[in-house]
């Protein structure tokens, strides 16, 4: 847990460096201005991430099942990353002519030039996911916290230059990507990783997992930015600059919640049995569950002092919409760790029945919340959609394997000593 205890120290420093680069956005760019950024930033990382076919994830577990080589891995990944580029360039091309009609010509503009990001985040995503599967959690996690301070440090350099408009957070965002895949480019070839030798039946093998994990995972981002992509498709540009402010609250536990899972999964892709992950699992999901528990409700009761007082009171309206979307966490934990139990046991089918439940789920409640209730609509479908699935995930698993869901969550004398065994070693600098 020595890994679980360093990525949460990780964690929380991008916590900080997310928090002070949001409440510069949204102190200086305020509602539209915040949520024009939301629009420039959100349809080329969705395009990346649904077009990546589960590439990240091939990456991760064909590292960590260690059956080729890293040199092998990382070349794979750089050219199937060139293949997929020019396709998703395209279809974000495709998306802009849409989604930024009628902004102002300076941010359609803006747009175009964000069609970089694309290849970008693709390639970072793949090649940071190589260090994770390797297991090599300090360079994991140094790479995975650059981006949010080369981020920070470079909205910073804006600010004193007077350029802190929303093209210049737009810019910063880019120039961060970059030079954090630049950086984990140097650390492979310190590891003797960097190759650029073709070979087809490793790409096929990687593509042919990925695709299957994808499925699951392409459901999981629909699910997860629906609620976002139609508000920036119906509603005034200020009103997705609030409801982003409330995703930002309500991502403080459901990020603890992807740290535990980046640790977790590579672990449990390990094991060679059910029960062996499924032990794995529950240490995680009970300690996960210790941590994000009091965070929600804190947060939840706070919500209003906390948006005031970080992002002003011009947002102040986004309250009761973060504490909606606060709920969710719970149930989100639960659904990113059972799903990644599933896809280390290669159990990709019942991942993708229980996505697509809750992208019918996303569409259906949208639909109906979102015309009654605008941006509280919004957040109680994504409360369901999140929420509902997780029964009928525990019922798919137990169709196929024993899968105690009380004995996962019960605690246990060992959990404690997990924690202050990882506490002594960080004190004592191990």
């Amino acid at each position: 847990m020595r890994n679980l205890f360093t990525s949460f120290l990780s964690t929380g420093a991008i916590q900080i460096a997310n928090l002070v680069t949001g409440i510069l956005a949204a102190r200086l760019l305020l509602p539209e201005g915040r949520g024009e950024l939301a629009l420039l930033l959100l349809w080329p990382i969705l395009i990346a991430e649904l077009g990546s076919l589960g590439l990240n994830t091939a990456v991760s577990y064909k590292s960590a099942r260690r059956e080729t080589t890293s040199p092998e891995i990382f070349s794979a990944t750089v050219w199937l990353v060139a293949a997929l580029s020019p396709l998703l360039i395209g279809a974000y091309a495709a998306a802009v002519l849409f989604a930024f009609d009628g902004q102002r010509p300076a941010v359609v503009s803006m747009a175009w030039v964000c069609a970089a990001i694309v290849p970008l985040h693709l390639y970072s995503l793949a090649l940071v996911s190589q260090f994770q599967g390797e297991q090599r959690f300090g360079p994991f996690n140094v790479l995975r916290s650059l981006m949010h301070f080369f981020y920070l440090g470079l909205v910073l350099l804006l600010v004193a230059l007077s350029l802190a408009d929303v093209q210049g957070f737009a810019f910063a965002f880019l120039g961060a990507i970059a030079a954090t895949g630049a950086v984990a480019v140097g650390m492979a070839a310190r590891l003797g990783w960097l190759s650029l030798v073709p070979d087809t039946r490793m790409m096929l093998d990687m593509l042919r997992y990925g695709v299957r994990v994808h499925v699951g995972n392409m459901l999981n981002i629909a699910t997860r930015k629906l609620d976002q992509l139609l508000i920036s498709l119906t509603l005034a540009v200020s009103d997705l600059g609030l409801y982003v402010i409330a995703v930002t609250i309500a991502g403080i536990p459901m990020i603890v919640t992807a740290t535990t899972d980046l640790i977790a999964f590579p672990k449990m892709a390990q094991q060679d049995s059910d029960e062996g992950r499924q032990f794995v699992l529950g240490r995680y999901l009970r300690a996960t569950m210790f941590l994000v528990g009091p965070c929600v409700a804190v947060l939840i009761l706070a919500a209003p002092e906390v948006i005031a007082l970080l992002f002003g009171a011009a947002f102040l309206p986004a309250a009761d919409i973060a504490r909606l979307l606060l709920l969710s966490g719970i149930a989100f934990v639960f659904r990113t760790l059972f799903a990644s139990y599933l896809r280390a046991g290669n159990r990709m089918m019942i991942v993708s029945k229980v996505e697509a439940a809750g992208l019918i789920l996303t569409v259906a409640a949208l639909a109906l919340l979102v015309p009654l209730y605008g941006l509280v609509g919004a957040a109680a479908a994504q409360l369901v959609s999140v929420t509902l699935p997780v029964f009928w995930c525990v019922a798919l698993i137990r169709r196929v394997q024993p899968f105690d869901i009380v004995a996962l969550l019960t605690p246990r004398r060992a959990d404690l000593d997990v924690f202050r065994e990882a506490l002594a070693r960080r004190r004592a600098g191990a």
